[in-house]
């Protein structure tokens, strides 16, 4: 197994490149992350709004995300930048109009 160092190296690596990707608005690169059982969970839960697979998470983006955001920038926030639990990664992000 890899040291925690090597772990906490790859989650700021893949980190970086999601924040990346978002900010270019290139869904192939965001994807390129994901694995094949990856979900997006909808917030807040109390909607009832169903996990999105990536299929549907790229017709969201394409259709939605894209031409209603683009505009916006994602950063993280500082305070709370990565969250690590056994079974996923949580990222706390911000994002605001512009550059």
């Amino acid at each position: 197994m890899p040291s925690t160092t090597v772990l906490l190296e790859n989650i700021e690596r893949t980190t970086q490149a999601t924040l990346d990707a978002l900010n270019a608005w290139d869904y192939d690169a965001l994807a390129s992350h994901h694995t094949d059982d990856w979900v997006f969970q909808r917030l807040p839960h109390s909607l009832n709004l169903p996990p999105l697979d990536n299929e549907q998470y790229r017709e969201l983006w394409v259709n939605f995300l894209t031409p209603a955001f683009k505009n916006f920038k994602v950063r993280r926030r500082a305070s709370q930048a990565i969250n690590i639990c056994p079974t996923k990664t949580r990222l706390a992000l911000t994002s605001r109009r512009g550059n």
